[in-house]
């Protein structure tokens, strides 16, 4: 009996080494770009009246790249400003309210206070706006 709750145990907890799918700061700009991008398209496809708030949000998020200010919390402000709580994308989730995390597709989550995983985010998410917005 003891042996079968120890397999139930391993089958239960996973057989992967910790943090062996941890994001990292490359991934997170991948899916912060990829989420951005997909948000936007996805909002300016079902309503093109939307575009001044993202271009809104563009504008605060290049500021923040241009001075290189690593703030997620701005970076939050302009995505809810254009009415998004979370932004989803083909490789993870990039949430904006609350805990301002970035998600992969596997369940891997970071908080983005980490500046280093900030800067992916930011830069990230700038690359996937202007994909979207195209160049003005």
């Amino acid at each position: 009996m003891k042996y079968i709750i120890v397999l139930a145990m391993l089958l239960f907890a996973g057989c992967a080494t910790p943090g062996s799918n941890a994001l990292t700061p490359t991934r997170v700009n991948s899916i912060a770009r990829l989420a951005a991008f997909g948000a936007a398209s996805g909002v300016l496809v079902d309503n093109p009246a939307t575009r001044p708030e993202l271009v809104k949000a563009r504008v605060i998020i290049a500021t923040l790249v241009a001075g290189k200010q690593w703030d997620v919390v701005q970076l939050a402000a302009a995505f809810q400003a254009a009415g998004f709580k979370e932004l989803h994308g083909s490789q993870g989730v990039l949430i904006v309210t609350g805990v301002i995390l970035a998600a992969d597709l596997t369940g891997n989550t970071v908080d983005l206070k980490n500046s280093a995983f900030a800067e992916a985010a930011i830069t990230g998410a700038l690359d996937g706006l202007n994909l979207a917005l195209g160049s003005q």
